[in-house]
């Protein structure tokens, strides 16, 4: 009995592992040349938030992408969703690029997103923390017009809040980046 019970196990733990890792050809998985991975649906829609570039003058660095929530729904009526959290940009660190722009500069903030994707963004918060913030609530809120922040504190982090949520359905999400700022 008990030889009987543990073969229906082994094999019922076999054909879950077998169902649970196949391709049902719902997504497929690119890199976009930078070692950054990437995750397309068959619909086009990315299966993750994209990154965030902060453009300064000529210099630019990828923006750490921190907790994020992300759906999309496919054309077969299903839908995937993926959620991750990670630590608060204020202790994540050296994982936190920096940039090196003094008080006054302009920043563009610059979302990685293929030109054939309609991918409109819906809100974006951009918190500055100054260099001795404390508390996760030690913030500023500042305005990014048009995707452009103006600089208003030498060695600052900067929190990037930003979502995306189409009209019909087809994806939506919350993305958390940061950076920081170095004088000149």
């Amino acid at each position: 009995m008990k030889m009987k019970l543990w073969l229906i196990l082994l094999s019922l733990c076999v054909f879950m592992l077998f169902a649970c890792g196949s391709d049902h050809g719902t997504t497929s998985d690119t890199t976009d040349g930078s070692g950054s991975f990437r995750s397309v649906t068959e619909t086009g829609f990315p299966q993750a938030p994209p990154n965030m570039t902060i453009v300064c003058g000529e210099e630019s660095v990828t923006a750490w992408r921190g907790t994020y929530s992300w759906f999309v729904h496919l054309d077969n009526g299903m839908g995937s969703g993926k959620h991750a959290d990670s630590f608060h940009p204020l202790t994540a660190g050296d994982a936190v690029p920096v940039i090196t722009a003094g008080d006054g500069a302009e920043v563009t903030l610059v979302f990685e997103i293929p030109a054939e994707v309609p991918l409109p963004l819906t809100s974006l918060e951009v918190r500055r923390y100054p260099a001795d913030a404390e508390g996760h609530d030690a913030y500023e809120t500042v305005t990014a017009e048009g995707g452009v922040l103006t600089l208003t504190e030498d060695n600052a982090l900067y929190e990037v809040i930003a979502a995306w949520d189409v009209s019909d359905g087809a994806y939506s999400g919350t993305a958390h980046y940061a950076f920081r700022t170095e004088e000149e």
